[in-house]
């Protein structure tokens, strides 16, 4: 008399209905930025901090988020890493297990350390996949049930956990990239210093420039250019003369840098230097020349001032550039002012002529002519001989020697040169 469903034995069996196992995770992913300097500088930190959080209803292993970074706020510079991490925070392991347990959330740290190249790219962007392989509570593989994994979500809190852009659990799937977009600070330092030679014959001298250009901004400057127009008339005008020397270039000598070619064709108005200069953060290049200066010179200006122009470009296209300070060094005393532009004034390099010193020398000798019989008598002659020489530091003109008859106890006729 068995009813429906009983065996032939007459007994019940249970009834199995499994329950579906389905594994789930989300990646957030957070960047602190308290690690970065205004304006931005190389060695900065930023610190990542990404939650692994188990949404599904299986046990997951293996879930360390592997991060992919690329230079440029667009991600389409060169592939970098990260410094450091992701390293698991022993804490969010609650149980020590090792496993990323049902509704349990694993949180990793990670570094990476700014580099010029991170800079000069304008920022770096990233993305993190964490993949999770379904296991018993034991840690034993599940069979039938393959791996999950999820691209990250950016979190906009910078906390790694409750971003205003992505919760984690809230069953989204933004997937997008943290992306950080640094601000390049181009900026130049010039400085300009003059030495002073002593006065030629014809009353001009030279003058010794030597012009110091530093890269004093937070990102590669190239495309570099230096310009002292002397003939312009509030700079040296009329005075100048000729180039005495043609500029000599060094300096430039940091990893990255290239000095700017050597120009044999200046001639007081164009361009110290050639093409392909480049100058890395910190390095500086150097400029000589000298040049021939005619204080007297018609039209020639009250003071005898002048100011140089450098400029280069940013890794984005931008010029940056400044007008020269008076200085030894582009960022010492008196001024050191920065980044002009290039429409600013600068502090103009002064120089002053050197004193003029006029001297003569006059020697004065005499000979007598006694006619040939060993004595001096009456009617001999005396001829008187003058050796006048100019022992100052400028030309002498008109020059003439005169007797003075207060001077002269002779008896004869006053000599007359």
């Amino acid at each position: 008399n068995g009813g429906a469903g009983d065996t032939a034995a007459g007994e019940d069996d249970p009834t199995s209905t499994p329950l579906g196992q389905t594994p789930a995770l989300e990646l957030t992913k957070g960047l602190d930025t308290s690690g970065v300097s205004t304006p931005v500088a190389v060695d900065n930190v930023l610190t990542y901090t990404f939650d692994v959080e188990n949404t599904g209803n299986v046990v997951l292993d293996g879930v360390a988020p592997v991060d992919t970074m690329n230079l440029g706020a667009d991600g389409s510079g060169a592939s970098v890493s990260l410094t450091t991490g992701p390293t698991l925070v022993a804490a969010s392991d609650l149980n020590s297990n090792g496993l990323l347990d049902v509704n349990e959330t694993f949180q990793y740290t990670a570094t990476f350390v700014l580099t010029q190249a991170a800079i000069d790219a304008g920022g770096v962007l990233n993305t993190a996949v964490s993949t999770g392989d379904p296991v018993a509570s034991n840690g034993d593989p599940l069979t039938g049930v393959g791996p999950v994994s999820d691209t990250s979500d950016n979190d906009t809190a910078a906390d790694g956990v409750d971003g205003a852009d992505a919760t984690p659990g809230d069953g989204t799937d933004n997937d997008n990239p943290t992306v950080l977009a640094l601000a390049p600070t181009p900026e130049l330092n010039t400085g300009k210093g003059a030495v002073v030679g002593a006065v030629k014959a014809d009353g001009t001298f030279d003058v010794t420039y030597t012009i110091t250009v530093e890269n004093t901004g937070n990102v590669t400057l190239d495309a570099l250019t230096l310009v002292d127009n002397l003939t312009a008339a509030d700079q040296l005008g009329s005075t100048f003369n000729n180039v005495v020397s043609q500029p000599v270039v060094s300096g430039a000598t940091a990893t990255g840098s290239t000095a700017p070619a050597q120009t044999t064709s200046y001639d007081g108005t164009n361009d110290l230097i050639g093409t392909g200069g480049v100058l890395v953060v910190g390095d500086s290049y150097t400029v000589v020349f000298a040049v021939n200066v005619d204080p007297n010179a018609v039209n020639a200006p009250a003071t005898l001032d002048n100011t140089a122009v450098a400029v280069g470009r940013d890794p984005v296209g931008v010029l940056v550039g400044d007008a020269s300070d008076t200085d030894t060094a582009p960022d010492g005393s008196p001024d050191g002012t920065a980044n002009e532009g290039g429409e600013g004034t600068g502090v103009p390099t002064v120089i002053t002529p050197p004193a003029t010193d006029p001297m003569l020398a006059l020697v004065k000798t005499s000979s007598v002519n006694d006619g040939g019989d060993g004595s001096v008598d009456a009617d001999d002659t005396i001829t008187y001989s003058y050796v006048v020489s100019n022992t100052g530091n400028v030309t002498l003109n008109d020059v003439a020697v005169a007797e003075s008859a207060a001077d002269f106890t002779g008896t004869g006729t006053l000599p007359v040169p």
